[in-house]
């Protein structure tokens, strides 16, 4: 294909908790495991100062759960401090997710979220054959947090909807510099209730009918396999 795919995955922290999970690595580390609905999964592995029992370990965990399951990871940061207040927690872990909630509930770089296929492929184009066009290009490209913005702010717009195809040519996509070679076809999916995003950048003479029954066709498929 000519066409570069681009997936971009759910938001993290407007996701449900489903599950935290504490795992003591070493008598210095323990590693966070936070599941949210939809099958989506974030590990974290922080110091602690203390040697904590698994035993002691596995009830404050208990507890843990019992407060935040069911609350989006948004709430969990904001809100953290006043969920645990009465808590009695001689294992140091509560202190220690309240000084890192926002490292362990928000979501990190947007960068992140960008995943590529066939770049060659794209590249390999004439519409990029001189050097500017093709730097521009690979400029784009590698702005993983231009990517997202385009993307989802063009959905927010349109107000497309889940598996309805979004369709922006040349300078339509509204990024610097000069873009007016290609086009971005994406639509939406949906993990549990967290929305992503998919979609191919490629040059402005794409097949835009097939491109778009591609799109909304992967778009469905993987809203089907994220409510199985």
């Amino acid at each position: 294909s000519s066409l570069l795919s681009v997936v971009l995955t759910p938001k993290l922290s407007t996701g449900v908790l489903e599950r935290l999970e504490i795992v003591k690595l070493s008598s210095s580390r323990v590693m966070f495991v936070i599941s949210v609905r939809g099958g989506l999964v974030k590990t974290i592995v922080l110091k602690v100062e203390l040697d904590v029992r698994r035993s002691a370990l596995d009830e404050v965990v208990t507890l843990l759960n019992e407060r935040l399951v069911g609350l989006s990871l948004d709430e969990i940061r904001e809100t953290f401090r006043e969920r645990v207040a009465d808590l009695s927690d001689v294992t140091g872990i509560v202190q220690l997710t309240l000084s890192e909630s926002d490292q362990l509930f928000s979501e990190g770089s947007d960068a992140g979220r960008v995943l590529y296929g066939n770049t060659q492929g794209l590249l390999a184009q004439p519409e990029f054959r001189e050097p500017q066009d093709l730097r521009t290009l690979i400029e784009m490209i590698e702005d993983k947090d231009t990517v997202v913005s385009v993307i989802e702010d063009k959905h927010l717009e349109e107000l497309t909807g889940i598996g309805r195809a979004s369709i922006s040519i040349g300078s339509e996509i509204g990024v610097e510099p000069s873009i007016a070679n290609y086009s971005i076809v994406t639509a939406q999916y949906k993990l549990g209730q967290n929305v992503g995003t998919i979609g191919v950048i490629g040059p402005t003479r794409m097949e835009y009918g097939r491109v778009v029954s591609l799109v909304e066709g992967m778009a469905r498929v993987l809203t089907d396999a994220g409510t199985e």
